[in-house]
């Protein structure tokens, strides 16, 4: 509350002070302003813009959850680019909806993401960058076939039994019980492995915040953690509240 109203005791200062500025500084008084005036008004004004602004931050993964080098953009007047290095980046912007997008340094891996900034603060957005699919680099050539009239009826026999075989198939595979196997902990990556332990020391359950807690990783990494859990049959997850528990199978 203290700095909700020093923010917004702030504001109305700065906007009090950027009126009295524009209807002091016309082009005939501006001409009398000493330089040092000037130079201080300008930092002056800097700083009150730094004041009133928000910033994003985060790291970028690889769809594999590594850290890697990549160029992150956001459409801020003018854009906004750097390269991030060591997997973090960092931005400054005022209150307004953004889009950020990422893409690794060979720009095989990419991804955008949209955030709303509703009011000065610090924003963490982890971004995760997938393949790139290049459509514009396949090239489809469509196959010209000459079918004679009398053919069209075996074609046609020919194409309604193989769809008929295929859904007979399908429905084979389907009606076929047959309980997955669980694989063992030791085929497993590190991170689903750890938790697992973590499940089977808490009782077979626990929240998701817990496993964050436990874990120290992101939100975004163990989302991904326990949906490639969850395809294995390894886990289920019921929503409960504003979170999930985690129940081990």
């Amino acid at each position: 509350m203290i700095n909700t109203f020093f923010r917004d005791r702030y504001a109305k200062i700065f906007k009090t002070f950027q009126k009295t500025l524009q209807s002091f500084i016309t082009f005939q008084n501006l001409m009398k302003v000493p330089t040092e005036i000037l130079i201080a008004l300008a930092i002056l004004t800097f700083i009150i813009s730094l004041a009133q602004s928000a910033i994003i931050k985060g790291n970028v993964y690889s769809w594999e959850l590594n850290k890697i080098s990549a160029i992150v953009e956001i459409n801020t007047t003018p854009k906004q680019r750097i390269v991030a290095v060591n997997g973090s980046y960092e931005f400054s912007v005022p209150t307004g909806i953004y889009l950020i997008e990422a893409y690794s340094t060979d720009r095989e891996l990419s991804c955008s993401e949209t955030i709303v900034i509703t009011s000065n603060g610090t924003y963490i957005l982890d971004l995760i960058l997938f393949p790139t699919l290049k459509y514009n680099e396949l090239n489809f050539t469509e196959p010209s076939f000459e079918i004679d009239e009398g053919n069209q009826a075996i074609l046609m026999t020919a194409s309604i039994l193989t769809i008929l075989a295929a859904v007979t198939a399908v429905l084979g595979i389907i009606m076929v019980k047959k309980k997955p196997r669980t694989p063992d902990s030791s085929e497993l990556p590190e991170d689903l492995t750890q938790i697992l332990k973590i499940l089977k020391e808490s009782g077979g359950r626990a929240t998701q915040k817990e496993l964050r807690e436990k874990t120290g990783w992101s939100e975004a990494k163990l989302s991904l953690v326990l949906t490639d859990l969850e395809r294995r049959g390894l886990i289920e997850k019921y929503k409960k509240g504003r979170g999930n528990v985690i129940f081990l199978k």
